[in-house]
C-alpha cells in the first residue's frame, strides 16, 4: 500500500511498505521505493539512504553523491557536507555533485555566504564555495564573522581579516580582541585595554586597566589605575 508524504519542489515522497521513493506532481514515479531514509527535496537535492549510509539525488532521481557516507548535512543553498565514518573526516560537495573538498578534513562548517570554516588536525582556515582558500589552513582558530570581520588566532597572536581574506588589523597591532555585541571590539595591548570599531578605528584609547561592558548600555565604567571614569562610547 502506497502513501505519499509531503511535497517540495514538485516531488513527493511515497512509502511502499518499509521503503520510500519519489513521484512528481502528476504521480509519475521518479525513483522507485528503495530508500530506508530520506529528506524531501530542497534546492534541487534530496538526501537518501538505501542501507543506512547516505547519498544525494537530483530532481530527476540521478545520484549526485554516492551513498557511502555516515551523514550528510546541508550547508547553505548550494553545498552539502559529508562525513566518512571509516576515516572520521569530512568533505564538501556542491548541489550538482561536484566534490569541492576531498574527505580529509577534521571539521567543515558553513559560516556565511558560501564561506566555510575548515580544519585539519589542529590547524584552521576558511575556504570559499569553490574550495579556494580565503584564509590558509594554518591557524589555531578563526572566529565567526562579526559583520564582515573575523578574528584569526595564529600562535599566540591575533589579527582581523575580512570575508575576502584581506588583513584589516595586522598581527602585532593588539594582543587580543573581544567582540562586543554593539559592534565594538575590546582590544588589549601590554595589559591595557580600549575599544575600536570593526575596521580598527580607535573609539576609546587603549590605556585602561579594566572596564565594564557596553552590552546593555551606551555607558560603562573604566579604571586607569588611579581613577574610575564613566565613558559613553558614542
Amino acid at each position: 500500500v502506497r502513501s505519499c508524504i509531503g511535497i517540495q519542489q514538485g516531488r513527493a515522497a511515497f512509502n511502499d511498505g518499509e521503503l520510500s521513493g519519489f513521484i512528481d506532481k502528476a504521480g509519475k514515479e521518479i525513483v522507485p521505493a528503495k530508500y530506508v531514509m530520506y529528506s524531501l527535496f530542497e534546492n534541487g537535492v534530496a538526501t537518501v539512504s538505501e542501507d543506512y549510509y547516505w547519498g544525494a539525488i537530483d530532481l530527476n532521481g540521478k545520484e549526485i553523491i554516492p551513498g557511502k557516507y555516515a551523514d550528510i548535512t546541508r550547508a547553505g543553498k548550494n553545498h552539502l557536507i559529508v562525513y566518512d565514518e571509516a576515516t572520521e573526516n569530512y568533505g564538501l560537495y556542491n548541489k550538482t555533485g561536484d566534490e569541492i573538498l576531498s574527505v580529509n578534513y577534521t571539521w567543515i562548517e558553513y559560516r556565511d555566504e558560501n564561506i566555510f570554516y575548515v580544519s585539519i588536525d589542529d590547524m584552521a582556515g576558511l575556504v570559499d564555495g569553490n574550495g579556494k582558500e580565503i584564509i590558509a589552513v594554518e591557524n589555531e582558530s578563526v572566529s565567526q564573522f562579526y559583520g564582515d570581520i573575523c578574528i584569526v588566532t595564529t600562535g599566540e597572536q591575533q589579527y582581523l581579516a575580512d570575508k575576502a581574506g584581506n588583513v584589516v588589523i595586522p598581527v602585532g597591532t593588539y594582543d587580543s580582541y573581544y567582540y562586543n555585541s554593539r559592534g565594538l571590539l575590546q582590544v588589549t595591548k601590554n595589559n591595557q585595554l580600549g575599544f575600536t570599531d570593526l575596521r580598527g578605528n580607535v573609539i576609546i584609547p587603549v590605556k585602561y586597566s579594566y572596564c565594564g561592558s557596553f552590552t546593555e548600555s551606551d555607558v560603562t565604567y573604566f579604571y586607569d589605575g588611579e581613577k574610575y571614569w564613566l565613558i559613553n562610547y558614542k
